[in-house]
């Protein structure tokens, strides 16, 4: 299935950015790949003047692609809302097993680590939905776990019973032509992500329940339904 998405949200000064830096090389120790993300509301730009990446900008285009060995970097101007997070996180991360992205508070169907800090935000925020744990340097009334920003063990050892469950083997069937496809684990993996990128946008944007089962079939030419049909069943 897709990596776990995290929402690492608070006010600005609470401590976001500073509980994912320690997060991060945390859980590489434990073994996961971990990629990280932010929602900059207010726009960005990766390009350096005087560079070629800025020039092609400069010449007027709307997409800058840069490719090496070792790695790639994207930029692409949007006129409008750009692609849905579950798709851009089945498109460039479905070999992770982590996301930590800071913001996405806005996002109802995102789990979240809200970040509180004295002086600052000292009170849950009641408009975040499906928060997991908090993190507060105060003492708060909260109905899910807290942590001490300092207790980076700790908030990783909750974290990995959610990666565990990120981590199994999606159940994934295709059938052509009456005949049941045999696919290996990194199979499954690759087409129940591509699917459920696919899909997660084109649901009602206010549900709140993740993709657990998809089914779909599809027929070409003048074979009849019932004769050609593919089904993917992701739990």
């Amino acid at each position: 299935m897709l990596p776990l998405v995290l929402g690492v949200a608070g006010r600005s000064d609470a401590g976001k950015t500073r509980l994912i830096l320690k997060l991060v090389p945390e859980l590489i120790r434990r073994g996961y790949r971990v990629a990280a993300g932010k929602h900059c509301p207010h726009g960005f730009d990766l390009d350096h003047p005087g560079k070629d990446s800025w020039r092609f900008s400069q010449a007027g285009c709307d997409g800058v692609l840069l490719t090496s060995a070792s790695g790639l970097g994207l930029q692409r101007i949007m006129p409008h809302a750009g692609p849905p997070l579950e798709t851009l996180v089945a498109r460039f991360f479905w070999d992770f097993d982590c996301v930590l992205f800071e913001g996405l508070g806005n996002m109802i169907e995102i789990p979240k680590v809200e970040v509180l800090r004295r002086n600052v935000s000292e009170t849950p925020n009641p408009a975040l939905r499906h928060v997991l744990i908090r993190i507060s340097d105060a003492d708060i009334d909260s109905a899910c776990p807290v942590f001490r920003p300092e207790d980076i063990v700790r908030i990783a050892d909750h974290l990995e019973t959610l990666l565990a469950d990120a981590r199994e083997t999606p159940a994934v069937a295709v059938t052509v032509n009456q005949e049941a496809l045999d696919l290996n684990t990194f199979l499954r993996h690759v087409i129940a992500n591509v699917i459920v990128g696919l899909v997660t946008p084109l649901r009602r944007r206010s549900s709140e329940e993740p993709v657990r089962t998809t089914h779909i079939s599809v027929t070409r030419g003048r074979v009849a339904p019932e004769r050609a049909k593919s089904a993917s069943d992701l739990p």
